[in-house]
């Protein structure tokens, strides 16, 4: 906001006060539908694979659901979750990625910041910090 305000910026478009509401897009949470879950994810993980598919693997259904539970329902936070659960599917060689996974990751990256041993963030902050 500092370096806005000092470019000159603010006379342009408002980030703060009055006239902030003027250039602030809100985004709603995401629903609970299966159907538009699945879509985003779709194309999410197109634009990762060299070919394209219409599937949703390595998730699950639930597992998407639960993961964007654990995302407060939010699109960023989702998707920083389901990149973290490719990446340590990867590692581990899931060929499938359900609750229980979801589950996992959510506790490893919670312990790896408690313990002190990792400058991982917890998974909310990891999350948030996309």
């Amino acid at each position: 906001m500092p370096h806005w305000m000092a470019a000159g910026l603010e006379r342009f478009c408002e980030l703060g006060g009055s006239g902030a509401k003027e250039s602030t897009i809100f985004f709603k949470p995401m629903k609970d539908d299966i159907n538009l879950i699945k879509d985003f994810v779709r194309i999410y993980l197109d634009n990762s694979r060299s070919n394209k598919t219409d599937s949703i693997e390595p998730f699950t259904d639930d597992a998407l659901l639960l993961a964007l539970r654990k995302s407060d329902n939010i699109a960023g936070k989702f998707l920083k979750m389901l990149y973290l659960a490719v990446e340590k599917g990867i590692t581990n060689q899931w060929k499938i990625i359900g609750t229980d996974k979801i589950e996992e990751l959510t506790r490893d990256v919670i312990k790896k910041t408690d313990d002190g041993k990792s400058g991982d963030a917890p998974l909310d902050r990891t999350i948030t910090e996309l």
